[in-house]
């Protein structure tokens, strides 16, 4: 077990999934598969995602556009928007 200390907002859930976290986890990772012989090599790269062609829609950081919300409701999707990628906010025609 390695303590590799804070992280961003959650270093237990967040340091191995954030990209930024792979320069922090790696290091010590690779030396620790090459001592048992397993391949650290890279076998494929995976490019940067491109953004996506504009749609005309609202930007996901519209929050007045986003349907059905009140006041509460809208500062739930504002923290939303501050969360870490792998996320998800859904909202029923009532507001809930």
């Amino acid at each position: 077990m390695v303590n590799f200390g804070a992280y961003k907002n959650d270093a237990h859930r967040r340091l191995v999934g954030d990209r930024d976290g792979v320069a922090i986890w790696w290091p010590r990772m690779k030396t620790f598969l090459s001592g048992i012989g397993m391949p650290t090599d890279r076998e494929y790269q995976v490019s940067d995602p491109q953004a996506p062609s504009p749609t005309g829609y609202a930007s996901v950081t519209a929050v007045t556009a986003v349907p059905f919300l009140d006041e509460h409701s809208r500062e739930g999707y504002e923290n939303f928007l501050h969360q870490y990628s792998s996320r998800a906010f859904a909202v029923s025609d009532s507001g809930a």
